[in-house]
Order: structure tokens, then sequence, then C-alpha cells
């Protein structure tokens, strides 16, 4: 059962990344999945393969294990460039005595 439930949710999981793939070939758009698993990951790639998009794994930082799967038709230079992207840094300081 617990075999069947995981197989149920790789194959959402990559009909997600189908879709996302999708409408990033036929709008032209960037678009992006939520934060995946290192297993997750590896099902974005037959699906920016399958529409002809490139793909771009990234965590906000190196080494990040989950990443966020961004699908583009354009150069990866622009994606930070664009105002949707969903990662943004943030500076946390403590209020008073430093």
């Amino acid at each position: 059962m617990k075999a069947q439930h995981q197989a149920e949710k790789e194959r959402l999981a990559a009909a997600k990344l189908s879709d996302k793939a999708k409408a990033c070939a036929r709008s032209g758009r960037i678009t992006y999945s939520s934060f995946l698993s290192p297993a997750e990951q590896e099902l974005a790639y037959p699906a920016a393969q399958a529409e002809r998009v490139l793909l771009v794994l990234d965590g906000g930082y190196d080494d990040a294990e989950r990443k966020i799967a961004f699908f583009l038709s354009c150069e990866v230079e622009a994606l930070r460039e664009d105002e949707t992207y969903p990662i943004r840094a943030l500076r946390v300081t403590p209020r008073g005595k430093t």
C-alpha cells in the first residue's frame, strides 16, 4: 500500500511539473514550481525536455537540497530579472543593542 501511495504521489508531481513546462512553452513566460525534494527535481528534466524549454533548479543558495524548478523559454540571465522570481533575500537585524 505504501509503494502504491508513493507511486501516486510521484505521478501527481510529474503531472504538475509537466503542466508548468507546457504553460511556459505556450506563453513564453517563466513558470515555476514550489520547492521540490531531490526526487521531485529529477521529474522536472523530462517535463522540460518534452516541451523543449530550459530548466533551472534553484534553492536560493549553493548546495540547497530543496529547489524550485524554473521553466524558461528565454535565456537564463532573464530569470532573476523577472519580477515574479519567488526567492527574495531578507536581512534581519535585532532591535536595541548590536
